[in-house]
C-alpha cells in the first residue's frame, strides 16, 4: 500500500481544470449525446468525483443528480449548473479542500490531458 505522505499533492489548478473539462463534457452531452444513457451515467459519476474538493457542492450534486427518478435531462442540466457554480468557488480556500483526496479523485486528476 502506498504511504499517503509519498503521494503527490493536487493543486487548485488541477482541480479547476478537472471541473472545466467536466463542464465542457456535460455541455457536449447536452448537445449531442442526450440519449446515450451509459455515457450520461459515466459523466455523472466522474462529475460527482470531480466535486470532491468542494463537499457542499458534492452534496448538492448527490441530492439533485443522484435521484434516478428525475428525468435525465433535468439531472444533466442541474449537474452542469452545480459544476459551473463550483468553479466560481475554486479560489475560495473556505470552500475547497484538497487534503487527502480519494483514490478515484486522484485517478480523475491523473487522467487529465497534459
Amino acid at each position: 500500500m502506498t504511504n499517503p505522505e509519498e503521494l503527490e499533492a493536487i493543486d487548485a489548478n488541477e482541480a479547476r481544470e478537472a471541473l472545466e473539462l467536466l463542464v465542457a463534457e456535460g455541455k457536449s452531452l447536452w448537445k449531442t449525446h442526450r440519449d446515450d444513457f451509459g455515457e450520461f451515467l459515466h459523466w455523472l459519476r466522474l462529475s460527482f468525483i470531480g466535486l470532491e474538493p468542494l463537499p457542499v457542492y458534492q452534496e448538492h450534486f448527490r441530492l439533485l443528480c443522484g435521484n434516478e427518478r428525475r428525468p435525465a435531462g433535468e439531472r444533466l442540466s442541474a449537474a452542469i449548473h452545480i459544476l459551473e457554480s463550483a468553479l466560481k468557488q475554486m479560489d475560495d480556500p473556505n470552500h475547497v479542500n484538497l487534503e487527502n483526496p480519494s483514490f478515484p479523485y486522484r485517478r480523475l486528476i491523473a487522467s487529465l490531458p497534459d
